[in-house]
């Protein structure tokens, strides 16, 4: 769901050759947590490799990759971490970012204040970067979709949802 222009927009300029970078924001699951190898394994680089496949690039000939994933951490603390992880402190400004809290928020104290704090950050960035709100799902196939998908409606982003799209072909 959600309009997928500003995707559409860093996939053409990876077509044209222009730099485009690729991050990727969230816990455990961002980080790579049950892939092997953690790196390579993980979906946030098998989605980066298909980005370039997509684009017809090699892996970081003109596409660049960030992962700040981060085991145990809430959009609370991503807020600080977009900055530091993601953004390098202003030498960064991506033209993807991924977001995925939908686990690590169930103890959000701000009941997803947070959440839209940081989704706004990244969608008003000068840049224009693309969002795409990945709602993925902890081992009993439980999320916050149904708390963070508002969010992803108020701005019009693209949603991935793990549980809609492959929990049911489990049961």
């Amino acid at each position: 769901t959600g309009n997928p222009a500003r995707l559409q927009k860093a996939l053409e300029k990876a077509r044209r050759g222009e730099p485009v970078t690729m991050a990727f924001i969230g816990g455990s699951i961002t980080e790579g947590a049950g892939a092997i190898p953690s790196h390579t394994g993980c979906y946030a680089f098998k989605t980066f490799q298909r980005f370039c496949e997509l684009a017809g690039k090699g892996t970081e000939e003109n596409i660049h990759y960030i992962k700040a994933g981060v085991g145990g951490t809430p959009s609370e603390l991503g807020m600080i971490r977009y900055e530091r992880d993601v953004l390098r402190d202003g030498s960064v400004e991506p033209d993807i970012v991924v977001v995925e809290f939908a686990v690590n928020d169930a103890d959000d104290e701000t009941g997803g204040t947070c959440y839209d704090s940081l989704v706004r950050k990244i969608v008003t960035a000068e840049n224009r970067p693309a969002v795409i709100l990945l709602f993925a799902v902890f081992d009993d196939d439980w999320n916050l979709q149904e708390r963070l998908s508002p969010v992803g409606k108020a701005y019009d982003l693209p949603m991935v949802s793990v549980r809609d799209a492959v929990v049911e072909q489990f049961y």
